[in-house]
């Protein structure tokens, strides 16, 4: 059985693993805190599930992380993969403030050095692949926090004097090996009329971004 873990970003940074407290089941857990579904051998791969608005990390994707449990035998590949599901105050706070929230948090439980900044040559990661699931809300605040990064990477290539018709390429090379920008995406309902490619590059939007239309949902 996987175990499951409830994350506190606020602990004490010099703890070993300062952002987990395990719990023993789902129905005792808060479900206003992130979790993390630990899977029984050290993955190379990690899965982040953002909610949309007035959403929880279990009420919004019914228990999934379960459900990956229960159904393991059909589905063998998400035993392969470290499953993150993240909370945050989806109905008061701007989609700014939230993005910079979900980076912080990403940091924190996907880089072997929180405190390394990123953008940087020295940040590294503790897993080689990461898919970034966003439902309503949750897809705009992946998308800011995708953009913030690449923004600073703009803003980067501006103080080494890149010249604007190269900054794009510039982008795109220093986008190799930054895990959040080469994640996959993959977006239900996001609070546009229209939606993004379900999986793509993230680093391609340093120049497009696509969009296919997409029936409302009512």
């Amino acid at each position: 059985m996987r175990k499951l873990v409830t994350l506190d970003l606020h602990s004490n940074p010099r703890e070993k693993d300062p952002c987990l407290t395990t719990v023993c089941s789902s129905r005792s857990m808060d479900s206003t805190s992130p979790i993390r579904w630990l899977p029984r051998v050290p993955t190379i791969s990690a899965i982040v599930f953002v909610h949309g608005f007035a959403g929880s990390p279990t009420g919004t994707w019914c228990d999934f992380h379960g459900l990956t449990e229960e159904y393991a035998a059909d589905y063998p590949w998400w035993q392969d993969a470290t499953l993150f599901f993240y909370s945050y105050d989806s109905t008061k706070k701007p989609i700014h403030y939230n993005a910079v929230r979900l980076l912080d948090f990403l940091k924190t439980v996907l880089a072997a050095d929180p405190k390394t900044p990123l953008p940087g040559p020295n940040f590294i990661w503790k897993y080689q692949q990461l898919l970034l699931v966003g439902h309503s809300e949750g897809a705009v605040v992946i998308r800011r926090t995708i953009l913030n990064q690449i923004e600073a990477l703009a803003k980067l290539g501006c103080q080494q004097n890149v010249p604007p018709p190269a900054l794009a390429g510039w982008i795109q090379n220093n986008a190799r090996g930054n895990l959040l920008l080469e994640a996959k995406l993959c977006f239900f309902a996001p609070a546009i009329a229209a939606r993004i490619s379900q999986e793509f590059s993230a680093s391609s939007m340093a120049c497009r971004v696509s969009f296919q239309p997409s029936p409302v949902r009512r």
